[in-house]
């Protein structure tokens, strides 16, 4: 259950250093148009869920990924590592486009 983290932690860590810079202004929190829409947030986080999902190695489940890179019965374990670095790749460009195109 705990492979969703990952993709949220890197969400969380990437939006405070790389857009925020450290710098939060506290009045847009009670304002909602000065608040990102999350649509960039939601798609990098919905890849890396799926991408751990389908790494994943766990005795009720193994996903394809996890079965190609560990071969079968068990496979390999590379959920977080794959959920990780599919949100880290992910998530700034598509920050950008959403900035770009909402001004947010």
């Amino acid at each position: 259950m705990g492979y969703w983290l990952t993709p949220f932690f890197v969400v969380i860590f990437e939006e405070h250093l790389i857009f925020r810079r450290q710098v939060y202004n506290l009045e847009d929190w009670a304002n909602r148009k000065g608040l990102p829409l999350g649509l960039a947030a939601s798609l990098a986080f919905s890849v890396g869920v799926v991408l751990a999902v389908m790494g994943m190695s766990q005795e009720w489940y193994v996903g394809p990924i996890a079965l190609k890179v560990g071969g079968p019965p068990f496979g390999a374990d590379i959920g977080f590592e794959l959920g990780f670095a599919s949100t880290a790749i992910l998530y700034p460009p598509l920050r950008f486009i959403e900035k770009r195109l909402v001004g947010r």
